[in-house]
């Protein structure tokens, strides 16, 4: 290990300057990412996630439950990536500086690693062109998906791992040496437990050892086998402990989900797989999210599916006659199309279609390739072991005019992940036609309402949710959050709770397993008088979701209302052991004890609710007045300069 260790640090003063240019390029590009908030799906792993929020102690619980499991979604293995952000909160707690300065860092150090993997497994072609591979993947701006979205540090890690495998298999195949092996076995499994897409790194570490040393044929067989063998262990060992998998799968997250055969799928796919190949050659838009019907289904006659077909079978094609040649424009070509065939939609409906994250790895292929049509176009050799200083000066000015347009785009588009409202309004030109997108931006709306004064903004941005909640429900009527939202704001800022009900049943109807429909569908009755039929749904919304503490409330108030007063009282201690930090069961039962005439009881219940929420303007206006009427000043100022902050 010393001898490795000294060995890595020789190289890294060897190639120095390409090293330093690598780590200057990474957080060039990448820097003001630093300033991020969290973003759109990130509570899956950051400090908001309760488990996470345990530490370290959390790992153990971590290594034997789903990736994500909120009660009603349930999906995933992926221990590895949840134990680094439990170890991250142990230490800096909430803190999404030091998270985006983590992921900046480990791409950082997976453009290094590559760039000394490109040396080893590429020895007979000059330093530059392993260089201009690195440069060209560090700099691609299809890459600002992971970099800046905290919950894809599970691509990060992956892929950087996979290299590893990659690396140490290879160290195996020129020397033998069992040690390699096994540590090849064990950082693919590293890599698989992170994320699952890894597994296509089961056909391309051997295919990379038959292209770049001379290893046999038995050996390589020998490879290959313990990769699948390690793969199904690894998939199949924690089936065992696990809970099923309840992730509901939608049409408006990939209406293939729906079609029979991957002879339906296949024209779809293909037209994926040609949206990969733009966003590869031209990054722009880049979105956060794709969907139905941002690339609607399509059957064989549709044009940009024999586009895409005649492609991708004519790269296939040259590959598969270039292979026996060993040429690396056939190891780059099939190196892209198995890294991308995991998501290209043919075996396996990707949720979205497609994902800027998911051709991460399928990238470098494509780096590959360009490099060497630049080096072709340059008339440079490659493999020439001393290239002149006027042809360094050409290849660096290609270099220069690639990178600023991909900078500019890479910087600015950092920006737009500042936050998951700032990403949602500024993708959603660009996702007109994205059912889940235009739900996502008006529930973005909704929450910001929460904290707008001005009654005319508040009026803009809620005609803005509605009108974005509607066009979603127009791309794809049978999206249950949509309907369900749309709703809320029939009811709960028009008032119109006969023109909300309908919107509930069809929630509903779509997602019978859906609480809020319910609450809200009951909330809406309640409002019309309608007191049996709301309770029914109050308890039905239990049913669903036991800790939905809001229809707990709402009973325990019904059974006051019947003079059940010990019934009211236990329900809502029943929330307190729910949910500690609410003030609701202590409003509740303050207001219990008013209306019973004992005033004293009900304001020592409301002082406490006022600690739990100091933000409670109507809680401080009772407090203040009572005080204030009792001659007790002291008080009554105090809770009058609440009102004031």
């Amino acid at each position: 290990m010393k001898y490795f260790i000294s060995s890595y640090f020789d190289k890294l003063k060897q190639y120095k300057f390409f090293v330093l240019a690598i780590v200057i390029l990474s957080f060039v590009l990448y820097g003001n990412s630093l300033k991020n908030q969290y973003n759109i799906d990130d509570y899956i792993v950051t400090g908001i996630d309760t488990t996470v929020q345990k530490g370290i102690k959390a790992i153990p619980d971590i290594f034997t439950s789903l990736y994500h499991d909120n009660g009603k979604v349930k999906f995933g293995y992926r221990p590895i990536v949840k134990s680094f952000f439990a170890v991250e909160y142990q230490f800096f707690g909430n803190n999404p500086f030091v998270s985006h300065l983590i992921n900046l860092l480990i791409y950082c150090l997976t453009g290094i690693f590559l760039f000394f993997l490109l040396r080893k497994i590429l020895w007979k072609y000059n330093a530059l062109f392993w260089f201009t591979i690195v440069v060209l993947f560090i700099a691609h701006p299809i890459h600002t998906e992971v970099v800046n979205s905290l919950k894809n540090r599970e691509e990060l890690i992956s892929f950087l791992a996979g290299l590893f495998s990659l690396y140490t298999f290879f160290k195996y195949s020129e020397n033998g040496r069992i040690k390699y092996f096994i540590f090849g076995v064990i950082w693919f499994v590293f890599a698989y437990l992170t994320k699952q897409s890894i597994l296509t790194f089961i056909v391309i570490i051997p295919l990379t050892i038959y292209f770049f040393t001379n290893t046999s044929l038995k050996k390589t067989i020998i490879i290959t086998g313990v990769l699948i063998l390690a793969g199904y262990l690894v998939a199949s060992i924690p089936s065992y402990f696990l809970p099923v998998n309840t992730s509901d799968q939608y049409f408006l997250e990939n209406p293939l989900f729906f079609t029979h055969g991957k002879l339906h799928r296949f024209p779809t796919a293909m037209v994926s797989l040609l949206y990969y190949l733009k966003l590869l050659f031209y990054p722009h838009p880049l979105l956060y999210y794709y969907g139905f019907n941002m690339i609607p289904v399509v059957g064989y006659a549709n044009g940009w599916f024999i586009l895409s077909f005649v492609i991708h079978i004519s790269l296939l094609v040259f590959a598969i006659l270039k292979i026996r040649e060993k040429n690396i424009l056939s190891f780059a070509i099939l190196y892209y199309l198995i890294a991308i065939s995991m998501f290209s939609n043919i075996y396996v409906p990707v949720t979205g279609i497609i994902a800027e994250r998911l051709v991460y790895s399928a990238s470098l292929g494509f780096c590959i390739i360009i490099a060497w049509l630049i080096f072709r176009l340059l008339k440079i050799d490659s493999k020439l072991s001393l290239i002149t200083a006027k042809t360094r000066t050409k290849l660096l000015v290609v270099l220069i005019v690639i990178l600023i347009p991909y900078s500019v785009k890479v910087i600015a588009r950092n920006t737009s992940w500042e936050n998951d409202t700032i990403l949602a309004e500024n993708d959603m030109p660009y996702l007109e036609n994205s059912a889940k997108a235009n739900g996502v931006y008006a529930t973005r709306l909704l929450f910001e309402l929460l904290k707008v004064k001005d009654p005319q903004q508040l009026k803009q941005m809620l005609d803005l949710s509605e009108k974005h909640y509607k066009k979603s429900i127009e791309l794809c009527p049978d999206y249950p959050s949509s309907q369900n939202n749309l709703g809320y704001i029939y009811l709960m800022y028009h008032n119109e709770y006969q023109k909300a009900i309908p919107y509930f049943h069809k929630a509903i109807e779509l997602n019978p397993n859906y609480p809020e429909a319910y609450f809200y569908n009951g909330l809406a009755l309640e409002k019309m008088q309608k007191f049996e039929e709301a309770v029914k749904c109050y308890k039905k919304t239990i049913e669903i979701s036991p800790n939905y503490i809001d229809a707990i409330s709402k009973l325990a108030n019904w059974s006051f209302r019947n003079n059940n007063f010990d019934e009211a009282i236990r329900m809502n201690q029943q929330i307190i052991k729910i949910n500690s930090a609410t003030e609701l069961p202590y409003i509740n039962m303050g207001n219990y004890y008013l209306m019973r005439g004992d005033t004293s009881t009900a304001v020592s219940y409301w002082e406490i609710a006022f600690q739990k929420n100091p933000d409670n303007y109507l809680m401080q206006n009772n407090l203040s007045g009572y005080y204030k009427e009792r001659g007790n000043f002291q008080k009554a100022a105090y809770y009058s300069s609440n009102n004031k902050q």
